[in-house]
């Protein structure tokens, strides 16, 4: 017969890295309500400039006082 490929959390029970039992009373107090999802976090707003930007806006500006400091 073939054997079936083990899921993730087949694997990670193996490992030891998850324990069956908790995970099946987590579940069981879930249902009763007892224990609440966690409530999602808030989004977190992304930059508007990379660190790249923000190094060709200084080089530019230490051109630009460059150039007119010196006159070339």
């Amino acid at each position: 017969m073939s054997e079936r490929a083990a899921s993730k959390y087949d694997e990670a029970v193996r490992l030891g890295r998850i324990d069956p039992a908790a995970s099946a009373y987590g579940a069981h107090l879930r249902r009763k309500g007892i224990l609440r999802p966690m409530p999602k976090p808030e989004p977190v707003a992304l930059l508007d400039s990379t660190p790249r930007d923000e190094t060709a806006a200084a080089l530019a500006e230490v051109a630009h006082e460059v150039l007119t400091r010196f006159r070339l």
